[in-house]
């Protein structure tokens, strides 16, 4: 019995002795390479094939060439300690797309490596993981694998998953394993699932269009209808029941803006970290009783309870972010009306978007007016 044992023993290690033998078997050598503009030009060759070519230097201030040197050192170090490149592949660490062996770094995407190609970083790590896979005789990753990659790249590193229960009544959106919000079934048509993926797809669809988390916005459409928007595609409207607990449509869709915005990594949806068209400074006033009910020169009733405001110039549907000086709050505003005709002023509230920002007993306050959407079709 012992006898068998030790057999199986030394066969083992004679098994591994032989793979580290194969695997330190290639050779792996830095090239410096001249063209005809004399730019120098780095490359990795492996058993006489050159896999990879460098024209450009890191952010660090690496060469090219030092930067395929430190390469071919791991990847030696790796073949001669039996891991074999079999499983490289591309993916993000701290925003930087890389190829690696597990945990063991091979080579970034710099900056300079995306110059002159509309091909994203992951997707360039890609194309190198598949050319050390072919140097070193290994299968290349697949199409699906390939799909994946985009996927991640649009989503700038980040995974969005859609969970359902078995009723197909209550759906999950998960972002990087963190559930981001809930969804439950509205109508017999349209189901939790189907409807959280239509949030999950607008979210890609807006990371795939350039913006990013920075983009992710309340927005307002009419009268006090909010929604949660990324560039110009709407990811949820704020419904009647998630008014509750004595909030606003407006906080609530604060709030829910916040949550998606902080999931992607972005701070909150302030005054600080917007993107206006424009901003302006003055005196705010409101009007509220004696002109609900009437006509606005947009042609919409004015109501006194909906977040709108009236303002000289600014295109009907403009969205306003207006921030009361002394104590720092904001409110989003839909223009509707033309206004105020008082010398000083630069914007006319409603009475409900007044009360937010504490200013109906004032009658006036000091404002900051961001405009973040303007129409492309003037009313």
């Amino acid at each position: 019995m012992k006898r068998k044992f030790y057999l199986v023993y030394l066969l083992f290690f004679f098994a591994l002795a032989i793979s580290k033998s194969f695997a330190a078997s290639h050779e792996i050598i830095p090239v410096r390479l001249f063209g005809r503009k004399n730019i120098e030009t780095a490359a990795l060759m492996v058993d006489g094939k050159i896999l990879l070519k460098l024209n450009n230097p890191a952010a660090t201030g690496d060469s090219a060439f030092t930067r395929i040197e430190k390469a071919s050192k791991i990847i030696d170090l790796l073949e001669k300690n039996g891991i074999t490149i079999a499983s490289v592949e591309p993916k993000y660490v701290n925003d930087t797309a890389v190829v690696s062996v597990g945990t063991f770094e091979i080579l970034s995407v710099e900056p300079f490596d995306t110059l002159n190609t509309y091909m994203p970083p992951l997707l360039i790590a890609f194309t190198w993981a598949n050319r050390l896979r072919w140097g070193f005789g290994y299968p290349l990753l697949s199409q699906g694998k390939i799909d994946e990659v985009i996927r991640k790249e649009r989503l700038k590193g980040h995974t969005i998953e859609v969970k359902t229960n078995k009723w197909l009544n209550i759906a999950e959106i998960i972002v990087d394993n963190k559930v981001l919000m809930r969804v439950e079934e509205k109508d017999e048509v349209y189901n939790a699932y189907e409807a959280a993926q239509d949030i999950a797809g607008e979210l890609e669809e807006g990371f795939s269009q350039g913006f990013s988390a920075k983009d992710i916005r309340p927005s307002i459409v009419k009268g006090n209808i909010y929604t949660i928007s990324i560039g110009d595609n709407i990811l949820t409207k704020i419904e009647k029941d998630d008014e509750v607990f004595g909030k606003n449509y407006w906080q609530v869709a604060l709030e829910k803006a916040n949550k998606f915005r902080e999931a992607f990594g972005a701070k909150p949806f302030s005054i600080e970290n917007i993107k206006s068209v424009f901003t302006d400074f003055g005196i705010a006033s409101w009007y509220g009783k004696g002109f609900h009910g009437r006509r606005t020169s947009s042609g919409e009733k004015y109501d006194m309870n909906d977040f709108t405001a009236a303002h000289k110039t600014l295109p009907f549907g403009s969205e306003v972010l207006v921030t009361k000086l002394d104590n720092k709050k904001s409110v989003l505003v839909r223009i509707t009306d033309r206004g105020p005709f008082v010398s000083g002023r630069i914007i006319d509230l409603s009475k409900s978007a007044a009360e937010y920002l504490g200013m109906l007993g004032q009658g006036i306050a000091k404002v900051r007016i961001d405009v973040l959407h303007i129409p492309s079709k003037k009313k």
